[in-house]
């Protein structure tokens, strides 16, 4: 890791750092309930996290109950419901998005309709959802993928489309330079479609789930478990910031290949 780097990543916990002094000077200063310090939700998420009985030979394998934690299981759930999701969806936008973006009759077409259900809430579907497929994984995973395909869809569409000029060649431009161009508004879309399934995650597993991560924190609510609700809170902030993060560390890569690959060409 270079210099540069390293000063950047320190400077990057600056902010956190002083909020997190703050948040445990004010709880200490208050001694309320309602607001626990920093340390009791660390503490908190570490029980948690630990396999709540001792392990014996008759739990099978020494793996599965090092895994076995609540915390851990919650994570493995919510994770499951949130990864496929956005893939289904991004793989249904990504092809469908750059074959639109590149007619204009289709997007004359497909264009309004899909900005008119992006406008509606997702989570308004979820009734729908649990009527035609029951409760459980079903519902929860078809509504993040619906959401996360509209919304990059949609993204993907106005990329592809500032991306060709003029419009009278939009056949004529390279697929890979339609692609290199409209990256940056792709990846935006991308990366916020990330953030809607995270989003939507809390929502679908209060209603049709018995377990995940937004479950448990509003199970919290309900025994007044502040210390557990926050290290929810706090574990989906952090899984949401670790996933953007590689997806911004992919894009940068993948940007760095293709303009590569391009001035060669443009060299000719």
């Amino acid at each position: 890791m270079t210099k540069t780097k390293i000063n950047l990543a320190l400077s990057a916990m600056v902010v956190p750092l002083c909020f997190l002094l703050l948040w445990q000077g004010i709880a200490a200063y208050t001694s309320s309930p309602i607001l626990p310090s920093p340390l009791a939700v660390l503490e908190k998420w570490y029980s948690c996290v630990l396999p709540v009985q001792p392990y014996t030979q008759d739990q099978g394998s020494y793996i599965a109950w090092l895994f076995s934690g609540e915390m851990v299981q919650d994570i493995y759930e919510s994770m499951y419901r949130i990864l496929s999701g956005f893939f289904i969806g991004l793989g249904f936008a990504l092809p469908l998005g750059l074959l639109i973006g590149r007619h204009n009759s289709l997007q004359i077409y497909f264009n309004p309709f899909a900005r008119l259900l992006r406008s509606i809430p997702a989570s308004a579907f979820l009734p729908i959802a649990i009527i035609l497929l029951g409760m459980g994984n079903g519902p929860a995973i078809t509504l993040i993928a619906f959401a996360v395909f509209l919304y990059i869809l949609t993204g993907v569409i106005t990329g592809i489309k500032d991306a060709i000029l003029p419009r009278e060649h939009n056949d004529a431009k390279p697929i890979s330079l339609v692609l290199l161009a409209a990256a940056p508004q792709i990846i935006s879309a991308i990366r916020i479609g990330m953030s809607i399934a995270f989003f939507l995650v809390v929502v679908v597993e209060v209603s049709v789930t018995p377990n995940g991560l937004g479950h448990r924190i509003f199970e919290s609510e309900e025994f007044f478990a502040i210390d557990k609700m926050m290290s929810g809170i706090l574990t989906l902030g952090i899984l949401g910031w670790l996933l953007d993060s590689l997806i911004l560390h992919l894009s940068n890569y993948y940007l760095a290949r293709m303009n590569a690959t391009q001035k060669p060409k443009e060299s000719r």
